[in-house]
């Protein structure tokens, strides 16, 4: 490959990988625990968006439990939002021949 081909190639790469970079930061992915009384939402690149606590899980008046809850939703969250990430990162490299 040419120089400028590659150089071009490289570009093209650049302009997709900053493309992706925008999907994630407006991706919206939600973990939740204790069957839905605590639920967080994280961007595609991990930042906290939201935290939802349930009036049930507020009146069980329990902070380590409540504590327990709130991390075990932001783990989830975290966990997919990796996932994804991961996932379009893959699908980037093979749009460009990449084998991975």
């Amino acid at each position: 490959m040419n120089p400028y081909e590659m150089w071009k190639q490289m570009s093209s790469i650049q302009n997709s990988l900053e493309e992706m970079q925008a999907e994630l930061k407006n991706m919206s992915v939600e973990g939740s625990s204790g069957a839905g009384m605590v639920r967080i939402t994280v961007d595609g690149v991990g930042n906290l968006k939201s935290v939802d606590i349930s009036e049930e899980a507020m009146a069980m008046n329990d902070r380590k439990a409540l504590e327990v809850l709130i991390l075990s939703a932001a783990n989830e969250a975290i966990s997919k939002a990796q996932a994804e990430r991961a996932q379009k990162g893959l699908d980037k490299a093979r749009q460009y021949g990449l084998k991975i």
